[in-house]
């Protein structure tokens, strides 16, 4: 079962049963850090990416003067040995600079 790794009490813990054989570094000896926990290296491999945004009126304003663009594209190639996933965007945040006038529009 796969959960997210922020509610993991301990991640390198449970990353010690996951399929580990592409990394690159020898395995860690634990006894070398008596109370420590190392740095744990993954594969250099992205299954996955997502792009998002938001805005907020925050507490003094009636209306948001602010305005993003996201153009996120992602192609992914999968072959029966192999799977790529290749990744590139465009973002854009124009800050309406509230309260200025027609900074909506400016912003849009």
């Amino acid at each position: 079962m796969t959960q997210p790794l922020d509610s993991i009490e301990n991640p390198f813990v449970a990353l010690q049963g996951a399929d580990l054989e592409d990394r690159e570094s020898d395995p860690l000896d634990l006894e070398e850090f008596p109370g420590d926990i190392p740095t744990v290296v993954l594969p250099n491999k992205v299954i996955a990416l997502e792009a998002a945004g938001r805005t907020d009126v925050g507490e003094s304003r009636q209306h948001n003067e602010d305005f993003f663009v996201i153009d996120h594209r992602v192609t992914q190639i999968i072959a029966p040995d192999d799977m790529s996933l290749y990744s590139r965007g465009l973002y854009i945040l124009c800050d309406g600079m509230g309260g200025m006038p027609k900074a909506k529009l400016q912003a849009d």
